[in-house]
């Protein structure tokens, strides 16, 4: 098998993600990624994850978001409780991001709100 270097973070998600579809293969949690001038940008679908439960490390330019969700609870069941369809993730996880040269790995910075994980990967200043 030849191997290539990757030269930017979307080739590098490319092997993720299932053709025709927006869904990563491997399970959860989902996520957007996107690049502006300033650097690069993940969103990361945490619904239901307290934020004391979720670990960022970089560790040889790799990004590493690992946490676990617990099965979301129904509130106020009444009498036996029966389901029908599991459609929502749950469990341990963890995803891995390769990220680019270009990242300065020192300054990323992440902020959990609302179920979801915001992390900027700045670019290195020239």
């Amino acid at each position: 098998m030849e191997h290539k270097k990757i030269t930017s973070v979307d080739m590098e998600l490319t092997h993720w993600v299932s053709p025709g579809s927006n869904r990563p293969l491997g399970g959860f949690p989902a996520i957007n990624f996107f690049e502006d001038d300033s650097g690069f940008h993940l969103v990361v679908e945490l619904a239901g994850v307290a934020p004391e439960d979720i670990q960022l490390t970089v560790c040889d330019s790799v990004l590493v978001i690992r946490g676990d969700r617990p099965l979301p609870a129904v509130e106020e069941a009444t009498g036996e409780l029966r389901t029908h369809c599991l459609e929502i993730d749950h469990g341990p996880f963890c995803r891995e991001v390769t990220i680019p040269d270009t990242v300065d790995a020192e300054a990323i910075v992440a902020n959990f709100s609302h179920g979801l994980l915001q992390i900027h990967l700045p670019k290195k200043k020239r």
